[in-house]
Parts: structure tokens; C-alpha cells; sequence
């Protein structure tokens, strides 16, 4: 009997083994339907991200493979210049969250941009250093000269959660943003930080004409953070690339070429915004004599990974649709328009005024579109 049950437990062991080894070789990646628009190349990145070599759980290969699992173009590593609560476990060396993480990166398609995170007391708070070649170099007591050596090395700087410690969390612009502003030594900013979004720091970056910025700020593990299987994703940039490379990330970051994806709203420029809704969509109109009085049923097809929250903004004398409209993401939608039935026009092209409620141009408002329907009258 003993014998019996150490075959078993070899067999079973021996079982898992193989298991374990086939899920080490394998695993799958979540692609991401987003449109490409006005010629550029939609790429899904992550531009402040944590490792073991600051105050983040997981070694930098860990990022990669996250990144790469779920979807994303690009990420940075941005470990703080100031913070390394693992000093005595892992010997902290600025240049290396990179050089370990680039390799596993390559390897993938994926672009591991080297970064660091200048972390002050607020004010003037933290910044994101990105396309950097040496980290070390900015370690400084003066933020002032940390953002200079960034600059030397032709840097790209976000102020990273404008709200951190701030009265109800907040952002509040400070004297000495306005001289890091004025020396050019700020390019971008967060108006999404993890999960919380910032409306008056979006008023911000439009007003001043700073890069719209996005970013996780994960420490742990992905998997602890988001619930992918429910379609949970973490906040990223989109950035319109003129071609898929990290200087084509880095030039569109400079021109301001982004948005913003958190949950299930993107926040931009409408100049961007738009053509990522009307190229998300099939509007799908039966080419068919209509009877005034009756229905007519029309498709959209909603071929992205945005589900949008359409709500009508306006009427249209004579005609009837719907109040409110959800487009789910990879759906079709069905529904129906009619009219009162004393229209005298052989054929008409409506316009439906609608406003998306989960694309915001400005802050906290939603972004005014037309869904153009032709309607042929018997």
C-alpha cells in the first residue's frame, strides 16, 4: 500500500511539474482594439511604473512581462532618485532597473523606456524623467539642478499627481511651478494618476499647452490591482506616433500628440478624441424606402475596447430617436429612429446630436458629435 501511494504521489507530482513548465512557456497577450487616427499610430504606454529598486514589489522583468500581457506598446521605469525602503535587500543602483528590464523588452516588441522619478516634498512634489541615459545624475538635495541634469540629457518631464497632499486632494499650482514651468523644465502632466482624475489639472495642461499624461504609478503586482477578466485595465497614455518607435514616442510626447484612458473614459484634445470615436464606429443604415409614421432600424457597430455613453444633446423637429445610446465595446447596437409622419422631402441625411459622456474635451465635459442617417421617403 505504501509503495502504491509513492507511485501516485510521483505520478501526481510528476503531473504538475509538467503543468507548471508548459504555463512558464506559454501565456497569452490581451491585444487592444484602438483605432489609429489621422495618419498616426496608436500606442497604448504606461509611463510611471515602480520596481524593487525603489519603493515597488516586483523585479523589472515582472513589468515587461505585465506590460506586455496586457497589451501595452510601451512602459517606463520610473524608480525614485529619493526612496529606496529595500535598501538592505537589494543594492540600489539607479542605472539598473533598466538594463535588466531592456533585454526581456526586446525580446518582446515591447519599448522599456529609462526613466527616474525626482521625488520631493510637495511643493514642488514629484517628477517623471523620461529618455533618460544616466539616472544617477540627477540624484540632488536641489530639484532645481535634478530637473536641469534631466534637461541636459534631453529629457521629457511630467509633474506626476498634481493632487498628492494636497487639501482634498487637489492640485494647487505653486510659485515654484511656475518658475520649473517658465525655465521649460515641465512638459508634461498627470491628470490621471492611478485612478483619480484631476478636472482642473486637465484645464491646467490646456491652458498652458502641457502633454496630457496618464499613468498607473503601480508598485505591486498587476494581477492585485485590476480584475482583467471583468475588462479592468490600468490608466495609460495614448500617444499618436508618427511610427512605432521609441524616438516616434518621444517626439509625439513633445508635440503633445496624446490622451488619456482610465476606466471606461478617455480624456484629450478633441482634435484627437474625435477620430478615435468616428474611427471606432460603423454606422449601418439599410439603404431602404421608409414610410413616414413607422421605424427605421439602425446598427452601429462599435469595433474598439470603449464601450460609449452617448446622451442626445438636443432635438430634431419632426423626428424621434433615442434618448440615450450605449455603444458596448466589440458590439453591435440596434435601435430605432421614426418620424410624426407629416415629412414631405423625397430623401433627407439626418444629423443626431448627440454628446459622449465618457470622452472629455474639457474638464469633466463630454464631446459633442453628429451620427449622420440617411433616410430615403417613399
Amino acid at each position: 500500500m505504501g509503495a502504491y501511494c509513492s507511485q501516485i504521489s510521483f505520478t501526481v507530482l510528476s503531473i504538475l511539474l509538467i503543468i507548471s513548465t508548459s504555463l512558464a512557456q506559454s501565456t497569452w497577450r490581451n491585444e487592444i482594439n484602438l483605432p489609429d487616427i489621422l495618419g498616426y499610430t496608436t500606442l497604448v504606454c504606461d509611463f510611471h511604473t515602480h520596481t524593487v529598486f525603489s519603493d515597488g514589489n516586483v523585479w523589472p522583468t515582472v513589468r515587461v512581462l505585465e506590460a506586455w500581457r496586457e497589451g501595452l506598446d510601451a512602459i517606463a521605469l520610473t524608480d525614485h532618485l529619493e526612496d529606496h525602503p529595500y535598501e538592505e535587500d537589494v543594492i540600489i543602483n539607479l542605472e539598473r532597473p533598466h538594463q535588466i528590464a531592456l533585454p526581456e523588452a526586446v525580446d518582446l516588441n515591447l519599448f522599456c523606456i529609462k526613466g527616474a522619478e525626482i521625488t520631493k516634498k510637495m511643493p514642488p512634489g514629484h517628477f517623471n524623467a523620461l529618455f533618460l541615459t544616466n539616472a544617477s545624475a540627477l540624484k540632488s538635495d536641489s530639484y532645481q539642478d535634478a530637473l536641469k541634469a534631466a534637461m541636459a540629457q534631453g529629457a521629457f518631464i511630467i509633474w506626476n499627481h498634481p493632487g498628492w497632499r494636497q487639501p482634498e486632494g487637489k492640485g494647487i499650482w505653486y510659485d515654484e511651478h511656475t518658475q520649473i514651468y517658465n525655465n521649460g523644465w515641465m512638459h508634461g502632466i498627470e491628470i490621471v494618476n492611478e485612478k483619480t482624475y484631476y478636472p482642473q489639472v486637465q484645464a491646467w495642461a490646456m491652458e498652458k499647452n502641457l502633454t496630457m499624461i496618464g499613468g498607473s504609478d503601480i508598485h505591486g503586482p498587476t494581477d492585485f490591482e485590476f480584475r482583467f477578466e471583468t475588462g479592468d485595465h490600468r490608466t495609460c497614455t495614448l500617444v499618436f506616433a508618427k511610427d512605432k518607435s521609441e524616438a516616434g514616442i518621444k517626439e509625439a510626447l513633445f508635440a503633445r500628440r496624446t490622451a488619456v484612458w482610465v476606466e471606461n473614459k478617455l480624456i484629450g484634445e478633441e482634435l484627437y478624441l474625435k477620430p478615435i470615436f468616428f474611427n471606432s464606429i460603423d454606422i449601418i443604415n439599410p439603404q431602404k424606402p421608409f414610410t413616414p409614421g413607422s421605424d427605421l432600424a439602425i446598427r452601429i457597430r462599435n469595433h474598439s475596447d470603449l464601450s460609449y455613453e452617448l446622451i442626445a444633446s438636443e432635438k430634431i423637429p419632426g423626428w424621434m430617436f433615442p434618448r440615450r445610446l450605449i455603444l458596448p465595446a466589440n458590439k453591435t447596437t440596434y435601435f430605432y429612429i421614426s418620424s410624426d409622419g407629416k415629412l414631405e422631402e423625397k430623401s433627407t441625411s439626418l444629423e443626431l446630436p448627440y454628446t459622449v459622456q465618457n470622452l472629455f474635451v474639457a474638464p469633466s465635459q463630454g464631446m459633442k458629435v453628429f451620427l449622420k442617417v440617411q433616410v430615403l421617403l417613399k
